[in-house]
């Protein structure tokens, strides 16, 4: 949580030594439009303002006040991050690839824009707080292989509706 909440942080630039990012680090900078990492560093990489590891295996953190209503994610992920959209309220669409295998914990967490969402079918479990307080998220498919949903995934809704959908 090293610059949680800090709202006027607009940009933010990863030098080429640094090695670890802690989880959180971002998470809640309501200002935060463009992440940049060194293109020596040999952990992390950044595409279009946003924050993933070297290889953009994992999408990490996608910046809160990034421009743009609609995201889709790079083929190369197949892991969105813990907490890796939080509180992104000018997403009203994130389209996520067949390559996703894994949603982290509170990945879309007070999405308070978005509106549908696609879950790919090699996602296996919708974790704890995955789309809390996403309350304009009126439409979910779920593809077949979703074997576990969490709890508390989908808390503070008023007009959620869920599809399972075979393929």
């Amino acid at each position: 949580s090293s610059f949680a909440s800090c709202a006027k942080l607009t940009s933010v630039t990863i030098p080429a030594g640094v090695a670890s990012i802690g989880d959180y680090a971002f998470n809640n900078c309501a200002g935060l439009s463009s992440i940049t990492v060194d293109d020596a560093n040999s952990y992390y990489a950044s595409e279009d303002g946003v924050l993933f590891d070297k290889n953009r295996s994992v999408l990490m953190q996608y910046p809160q006040a990034k421009i743009g209503t609609v995201y889709t994610i790079p083929n190369t992920v197949s892991s969105i991050g813990q907490s890796a959209f939080s509180y992104a309220a000018n997403l009203s669409s994130i389209v996520i690839p067949d390559s996703v295998t894994n949603i982290a914990i509170s990945a879309f967490f007070y999405c308070s824009n978005l509106t549908d969402i696609t879950i790919p079918s090699g996602v296996t479990s919708i974790e704890a707080g995955t789309f809390y307080t996403c309350i304009k998220l009126t439409s979910i498919v779920i593809l077949e292989n979703v074997t576990s949903i969490d709890d508390s995934a989908f808390n503070n809704f008023s007009a959620l509706t869920i599809y399972g959908k075979a393929n």
